[in-house]
């Protein structure tokens, strides 16, 4: 399932709190991230890796090698949701945390954001690593992180909807809405 915000919370108070969990979730060095990556040392294995944001459908991708977005389950009202982030020049990382009573971080649900999943059941588990397998058969790696859950330590890559249906690109804005209605992510 998608993380809610208090999940996502419960990750970083575990990996250390806001201040320093960046660092300790984070991919380490600067393949994917710019320099300098500050603090990445990716302590459990999460390998957080900047993704960008698409602010728009027309948009093109913005801070791609600077900051990783994630989206949370937890909506801030009917168009915009709760998400985390992760940046490439220090360890904090942002999101509305309530057990940390942040407040912030919400954005529009067209935002086009990366995917992380806590996996209730995942298969082929060997000690903290296991697998999840995603709506079109593809294989994710999961990690048991220090929150006591399964997280899948890449971001998703799915190309069908829950109920089989494919998932199509398109840039116009009223048709990429309906994909939504057609049985979920």
């Amino acid at each position: 399932h998608v993380p809610t915000i208090t999940e996502w919370g419960a990750l970083v108070i575990a990996a250390g709190g806001k201040d320093t969990a960046g660092g300790a979730l984070k991919e380490a060095g600067t393949t994917h991230w710019l320099t300098p990556n500050t603090g990445a040392v990716d302590t459990y294995g999460f390998a957080a890796r900047p993704g960008g944001v698409r602010l728009s459908i027309t948009d093109s991708d913005e801070y791609l090698t600077k900051n990783a977005y994630y989206w949370s389950a937890t909506e801030e009202n009917t168009l915009n949701a709760k998400f985390v982030s992760f940046s490439y020049s220090n360890d904090y990382v942002f999101g509305a945390f309530p057990q940390l009573s942040m407040a912030g971080g919400f954005m529009p649900k067209l935002t086009g954001m990366s995917v992380r999943l806590i996996v209730d059941t995942p298969i082929e588990i060997d000690g903290s690593n296991a697998i999840y397998v995603g709506n079109d058969g593809k294989r994710y790696n999961c990690k048991l992180m220090p929150d006591g859950n399964w997280w899948t330590v890449e971001n998703l890559i799915e190309t069908k909807y829950r109920n089989g249906n494919d998932i199509t690109i398109t840039l116009d804005i009223d048709s990429w809405v309906a994909l939504g209605t057609q049985g979920g992510i």
